[in-house]
């Protein structure tokens, strides 16, 4: 009877040493690291960079459009403030004036 011909190990590339090894071994001959990699642990920071980078800019563009809206408020209540002040001042120039008519219209004078 004879043998089957026996499989050659599986030709195999480690991520870690780039190096080629015909093995079935969990393990790279050279190196001694795994053949798989644990992307779990990168792909976890990758995320937090990214969502810290994200979280940050959307922070610092909110900051800017509250400076925005702040300093566009400030003017508009100041123009608003300049009005109001002009027209309280032009009705107390118009109630002096009627009143110095109908003092004058009743013979009296004005102090």
């Amino acid at each position: 009877m004879t043998r089957p011909p026996t499989a050659s190990p599986a030709q195999r590339v480690c991520p870690h040493c780039a190096r080629i090894a015909h093995t079935d071994a969990r393990r790279c001959p050279f190196c001694g690291r795994g053949y798989k990699r644990r992307l779990l642990l990168t792909m976890a920071v990758m995320l937090t960079v990214f969502a810290v980078g994200l979280l940050g800019g959307m922070a610092l563009m909110l900051a800017a459009i509250g400076e925005r809206v702040e300093d566009e408020l400030d003017t508009r209540i100041g123009t608003v403030q300049t009005e109001v002040q002009r027209s309280v001042e032009q009705v107390g120039d118009d109630l002096a004036e009627r009143l110095d008519q109908r003092l004058q219209q009743n013979g009296l004078s004005a102090p």
